[in-house]
């Protein structure tokens, strides 16, 4: 975006800086003409002249000293004035380059980075997504009806994608942050994945900062915190502390307020004002006079956010298309892992390729029967037996 220049006053301030300094140049860089019959000291080279030098220095009786050269006196004059009004005028651009925000140098705070009047066409006939957008669903007029296409019934994958899809873009996730949430979702010990999902969607501080009506979208309540508008305070802290991170997880008992700043106050009322009607959660507690609130219980399922089809998520994160969990594999009798990189053309020494090459598995049998790491080969090159080329050692 481009930046205006300096504006009117600016210019006419530089000006009459430029207008003194033209008066007073003069003072300072040219020299006084002397007054007549006046004794004038010449500067040497090892300091004041003396007598002698003085009296050398005097002009004969009945001269005039000549006035100095009125063009030189003009040069001095104006390379001294523009010399001042280029300082004044770059300290101004400084000064202007360090209040001026670039909206182009600004991080975009959703995360989805989708069109969203298309996203609602696409997903909003399966359920409402409240807190992607503020502006209702735009229906373009169609001029021919007959042309227009009946949409094929969908699949039930589809359907799973786009349960997961409302979630994502409620939340103002990425995918891999999701698949992170879920993952803690499906430990040891937890009876409901979905619900254990939407509880540790709705302890995220944007989330409280959304319910709370401080923001009238997820995107603009990440956006909110960034800024540094957002300060908290835990049991066992005695200050507050202010908190740029908006997927901060609260605990029970966080305290949570808006900064004590005009700014920030400023900026945090405007969007309660525009938002009078917002009723938090019986989890949370706000306080519009004070600018304070504090996160009381865990969320009660039925007090979410949005409303949430829990067996498509959990058919879609289930499955041979469901999570990928990381797998290990150790060394036998340890916990070093045996790791999956580069080892310089060297074959991975787990169990199953240890026995194969100790048995000589895998040099003749053809296509996917031959283990890894040992196809195409006609002697197992740089296994973990060999002490030279094509030797082994005796087991």
């Amino acid at each position: 975006m481009a930046r205006s220049g300096p504006s009117l006053p600016k210019l006419v301030t530089l000006a009459a800086g430029a207008a003194c300094l033209w008066t007073w140049a003069p003072s300072f860089l040219v020299p006084p003409s002397p007054e007549p019959g006046a004794a004038r000291v010449l500067r040497t080279g090892s300091g004041l002249g003396g007598p002698a030098a003085a009296a050398t220095a005097r002009p004969a009786a009945g001269a005039q000293e000549s006035a100095p050269s009125t063009p030189w006196g003009l040069v001095w004059q104006s390379a001294a004035a523009a010399a001042c009004a280029f300082v004044a005028s770059s300290a101004v651009r400084r000064l202007e380059q360090r209040r001026s925000c670039s909206v182009l140098m600004r991080v975009v705070p959703s995360q989805a980075h989708r069109c969203r009047q298309k996203v609602l066409r696409r997903l909003e006939p399966y359920g409402e997504i409240p807190s992607w957008t503020t502006k209702p669903l735009l229906i373009k007029k169609k001029v021919l009806t007959w042309r227009s296409r009946t949409t094929p019934k969908i699949s039930a994958w589809g359907r799973q994608l786009i349960e997961k899809q409302r979630i994502r873009f409620h939340y103002n996730l990425k995918d891999k942050q999701l698949k992170v949430f879920m993952m803690r979702a499906f430990r040891k010990g937890v009876t409901y994945p979905v619900d254990n999902l939407m509880q540790q969607l709705e302890s995220r501080l944007d989330n409280f900062v959304w319910r709370t009506g401080l923001a009238p979208t997820m995107a603009g309540a990440r956006h909110f915190v960034r800024e540094g508008h957002i300060q908290y305070m835990t049991g066992k802290m005695t200050t507050w502390r202010t908190i740029n991170v908006g997927f901060m997880r609260l605990k029970v008992g966080d305290r949570i307020r808006v900064k004590d700043r005009p700014s920030s106050q400023k900026y945090g009322r405007s969007n309660l004002d525009k938002e009078p009607d917002v009723v938090s959660p019986a989890h949370l507690t706000w306080d519009r006079e004070k600018m304070e609130g504090s996160y009381d219980d865990i969320c009660d399922i039925k007090e979410i956010g949005m409303n949430v089809n829990e067996s498509l998520i959990l058919l879609w994160y289930s499955g041979s298309r469901g999570l990928k969990r990381t797998h290990f594999r150790y060394f036998e009798g340890s916990m070093a892992i045996i790791k999956k990189g580069y080892r310089g053309g060297r074959v991975r020494p787990t169990p199953e390729n240890l026995i194969n090459m100790k048995n000589g598995n895998g040099l003749n049998p053809r296509g996917r029967r031959r283990p890894p790491a040992l196809w195409g080969r006609k002697v197992p090159l740089n296994n973990p037996y060999e002490t030279g080329r094509h030797r082994k050692d005796k087991f």
